[in-house]
């Protein structure tokens, strides 16, 4: 799996995040695959507690697609650039 595209797709999660409650640190970690969905674990979004979530593979084709393109274009260029990749690079 390409790790730019991974990457993408939890900062996706995290705005969706973004705003709700405190200013808790929310942390999105890639978990594996479960078929044709990727599996996220979201640590931070609630209190002791740690949410799951699954995402149908099609998201992630349709951004490895274009993953060059993609990766130049704001904000993700400022995590997507090697060695680290990481949409901690933002946070």
């Amino acid at each position: 799996m390409d790790d730019r595209s991974v990457e993408i797709l939890k900062y996706v999660l995290l705005s969706k995040l973004n705003g709700k409650d405190d200013d808790r640190e929310v942390v999105v970690l890639y978990h594996g695959r479960e078929g044709d969905r990727l599996v996220f674990y979201v640590h931070g979004a609630k209190e002791g507690e740690v949410g799951v979530t699954r995402l149908r593979l099609d998201a992630y084709d349709k951004i490895a697609s274009d993953i060059e393109a993609k990766a130049r274009e704001e904000p993700f260029r400022d995590f997507c650039d090697p060695p680290y990749v990481s949409v901690r690079k933002i946070s």
